[in-house]
């Protein structure tokens, strides 16, 4: 138990050296840190599931999209993100709670057609596996098989996730100059809510 406890602590600290890293204004210290953590994923000396439980990382890797150099890493970060997602569904719940399907959503507007099927298809992990999480959470319960329950499996997994709450995505813009910030509470209405909780003004771009 202490040995968990201790490489537990170990993963938590790494994650919270290479978050910050990740989400430099520099492209050469953003690609150096993602590197690392495909480097260290790939060899075990992290799991999926320590960057599952980092918002911070979870979040550093969606916010790569919103620097205007994205360098040639795009499809890495979302292969990155979707290995998390499919290794960890608790991993899948946070990022929903951050708004990534909004994001990816809003991100898939507005990036190449390269890109397009890998983030339809993280998309689709992201929403199947909340609809089956939540589908095995509702048989723990219950016996299942009524229609009620049926019901709560089809619904849209989205409407779960309040995107309103601090810090959550409503819209996101991937260009464009980080602009005020409303501080605590409620997002200011006047601005949209990027997936750092950084606000952004004006109009999405055409």
């Amino acid at each position: 138990t202490t040995a968990a406890i201790a490489t537990a602590a170990a993963a938590a600290a790494t994650l919270a050296s290479l978050a910050p890293k990740l989400r430099h204004e520099l492209l050469e210290v953003r690609e150096r840190a993602l590197h690392a953590l495909a480097f260290k994923l790939d060899n075990a000396l992290l799991l999926e599931s320590d960057v599952g439980k980092s918002d911070a990382a979870l979040r550093s890797l969606l916010e790569w999209f919103n620097h205007a150099d994205t360098g040639a890493r795009e499809a890495q970060v979302l292969a990155l993100l979707r290995r998390v997602a499919c290794e960890d569904p608790a991993a899948v719940a946070r990022l929903l709670r951050l708004g990534a399907h909004h994001f990816l959503r809003d991100l898939r507007g507005n990036c190449g057609k390269h890109l397009s099927e890998t983030i339809d298809a993280l998309i689709e992990l992201l929403l199947t596996t909340a609809v089956n999480t939540k589908r095995a959470g509702d048989n723990d319960v219950g016996d299942g098989g009524g229609e009620e329950g049926s019901c709560a499996a089809r619904r849209d997994p989205m409407e779960t996730y309040a995107t309103g709450e601090k810090g959550a995505v409503r819209q996101v813009y991937v260009s464009g100059p980080a602009a005020t910030s409303d501080g605590e509470g409620a997002p200011n209405e006047a601005f949209k809510v990027s997936i750092s909780g950084r606000n952004k003004g004006g109009e999405p771009e055409a």
